[in-house]
């Protein structure tokens, strides 16, 4: 009996701050050159999930002067791109430009938490097609941008 029960609370359970639900999203609607932009946080678990063959661009305030002080996923990311410049000038992004990053051909994924929705419905042409209360999803088309 204690067996069973075990096997029913495994099967209800899921991670508290999981994004799969986010990432299967978009493994389904993700075509071959497309790019997954992550707003203001790193969501570990979705490019597994999404099983993502191509880094990641992450929009936040690289600029911040407070940022090497603080021990987080930004200080971790920031320090690696010091050992390789141009990785980190491709992958590491000003969020003050997220608009600018929803140019260009193919599609373009947004990857955020809830609270930067309005950031994101601010900009023009992004459609929300995932959302939970741990990720959302928000998919630009393909645009030229002057």
């Amino acid at each position: 009996m204690l067996i069973c029960l075990g096997v029913v609370a495994g099967v209800a359970w899921k991670a508290p701050k999981s994004n799969r639900g986010a990432a299967m999203a978009l493994a389904t609607q993700m075509a071959a050159g497309d790019r997954v932009v992550m707003v203001d946080e790193y969501f570990y678990d979705l490019p597994f999930y999404a099983d993502l063959k191509q880094p990641v661009l992450i929009a936040s305030d690289w600029d911040d002067p407070m940022l090497p002080k603080r021990d987080n996923w930004r200080k971790e990311l920031f320090d690696a791109a010091r050992f390789d410049p141009s990785l980190g000038k491709e992958v590491l992004r000003p969020l003050a430009r997220l608009d600018q990053l929803a140019c260009g051909p193919g599609t373009t994924w947004f990857v955020a938490a809830p609270a930067q929705a309005p950031r994101l419905a601010a900009l023009a042409g992004l459609q929300r097609v995932y959302a939970d209360r741990n990720s959302e999803l928000w998919r630009a088309p393909a645009r030229s941008c002057s």
